[in-house]
């Protein structure tokens, strides 16, 4: 770092020492720190000084605790705490290097891989871990990786994955895939990549990701998963067209692509009212009843490798109350570089709908957008984005559909038989099966269960009675019994 003192410094050295610290904390913990000290006083006056500190990373903090994290810190002490208002110090390209032995393969990759919230029945969901080989002279050859940790058996890499081979100072990104299924609840794991790096062969990468059940609302959005086809219900023009060759879930996808030379675009709804304002297509109506109720947001982004937004852009969804800019509220703002490419990328967001617009009127509109920003106009990298599953929910609580059965499909040349019903997401049910819902058998029982360790992974599951047709029977009975919801 680079630091300088001016002469008129603010700290009172006199009754010092007051210092300059750096502090490298090892998992975040203070007790172990790497610190190196410099007098105040030692430091000339109104000339730029070079400090450095340097050392070698811990292998465990002071509990015990393998590497995760390291927190750099610099700190100012003023020893009797008298320091007067003003500039004490300036300080500038502040840097933190990590060396590693180029003579032999060296693996570098992210300690830790989070998920984050995600909604259950949405998966499997994936994210991409990109594997490094910093050295510069051996390829670095990665033989197995192994699941460890109460929730492994959800985490999983392609069967074709390992053995792997990274040439020096090259990278590879691996898609590594969380399948919850319809469980909810926070799910941890680890994966140990094993590999020829003689300095670490084995590394150990945290994974943890968090389930919540689909929030309960009405949906403001029409279209958002943009499977008419077309751009019904979103402005149609030259920067957002609809698209089926990149496509998260049906048939078809939104595609946006940013003006050269311009720093921002947008994505805007064009609704029949209702849910539209009857004078404007781009605003959803809020009623009284809304005001004070929970909404939330979520989208799903696709960030392509050859074309796409450069890692310092950004995107963002943006709501103007009484579709006015001051006071709107901004969410989901990410950072292009932080979305990993060729794969979707969720962005999730929660509020409150609130009393008054930005203009200080009784809130009776908002206006979403769905803004994309060239940092620097440049249109480094290419411009193009997708988008898809757009949602825009509103709390409205209800309790689940009474059970009942919404199909049946009978195949003799299958020989079997299809019952569907309405089902809560995750919820535990039985089939049974009879010959008659009455007579002497009554007592006895008759209805013959079928399967009872049927769980929904979907709203509307489908059981399969094979070998019914065949039985001989002139008619046939079901019913579909709920026995656990969701925990």
């Amino acid at each position: 770092i680079d630091l300088y003192i001016p002469s008129d410094t603010t700290f009172n050295t006199a009754d010092g020492p007051d210092r300059f610290n750096m502090i490298i904390r090892w998992n975040g913990i203070n007790q172990g720190a790497k610190n190196q000290k410099w007098e105040w006083d030692s430091l000339e006056a109104d000339k730029w000084h070079t400090l450095n500190m340097s050392g070698v990373l811990a292998e465990v903090d002071t509990e015990g605790n393998p590497l995760q994290t390291i927190i750099p810190i610099l700190s100012f002490y003023d020893k009797t705490n008298d320091g007067e208002p003003g500039v004490a110090a300036y300080i500038d390209n502040f840097k933190l290097k990590v060396t590693t032995p180029d003579e032999d393969p060296n693996l570098a990759v992210t300690s830790i891989l989070n998920y984050g919230e995600l909604t259950q029945g949405q998966g499997p969901f994936t994210r991409k871990l990109e594997i490094i080989n910093s050295g510069s002279t051996k390829d670095l050859n990665i033989s197995s990786a192994s699941f460890l940790g109460p929730n492994k058996e959800y985490f999983s890499f392609a069967d074709d994955t390992f053995p792997l081979k990274v040439g020096p100072s090259e990278s590879v990104n691996l898609d590594l895939t969380f399948d919850p299924g319809v469980s909810l609840g926070l799910f941890e794991a680890s994966v140990t990549l094993a590999s020829d790096d003689e300095s670490n062969p084995e590394v150990v990468i945290t994974l943890n990701g968090s389930v919540v059940a689909p929030f309960e609302g009405e949906e403001l959005v029409i279209n958002g998963d943009f499977e008419s086809g077309d751009l019904t219900a979103w402005r149609d023009n030259a920067r957002f067209n609809y698209t089926s060759e990149i496509v998260r879930t049906g048939e078809g996808a939104g595609e946006f692509n940013l003006l050269a030379g311009q720093q921002w675009g947008e994505a805007r709804l064009a609704a029949p009212s209702p849910p539209a304002i009857a004078d404007n297509p781009q605003a959803i109506e809020v009623t009284p009843e809304m005001i004070g109720k929970a909404y939330e947001y979520s989208a799903w982004y696709y960030r392509p490798s050859e074309g796409g937004m450069a890692p310092d852009d950004t995107i963002r969804m943006i709501l103007r109350w009484n579709a006015v800019n001051q006071g709107a509220k901004t969410h989901a703002i990410t950072k292009v570089g932080d979305i990993p490419v060729d794969t979707w990328f969720q962005v999730r967001a929660k509020g409150e709908i609130p009393e008054l617009g930005g203009d200080g009127e009784p809130l009776t509109s908002m206006l979403p957008i769905w803004s994309f920003q060239d940092v620097g106009s440049n249109s480094v990298g290419g411009e193009l984005m997708y988008i898809d599953d757009v949602s825009l929910k509103i709390s409205a609580p209800a309790g689940p559909d009474p059970l009942r059965i919404t199909g049946f499909e009978i195949d003799n040349d299958q020989d079997e038989i299809r019952v569907s019903w309405n089902a809560v997401l995750g919820a535990l049910y039985a089939v049974d099966r009879s010959t008659a819902l009455a007579g002497e058998n009554l007592a006895e029982g008759f209805w013959e269960e079928l399967d009872d360790s049927i769980v929904a992974e979907d709203e509307a599951p489908i059981f399969i009675d094979e070998g019914a047709t065949s039985l001989g029977e002139s008619r046939l009975f079901y019913r579909v019994r709920l026995i656990a919801l969701p925990e």
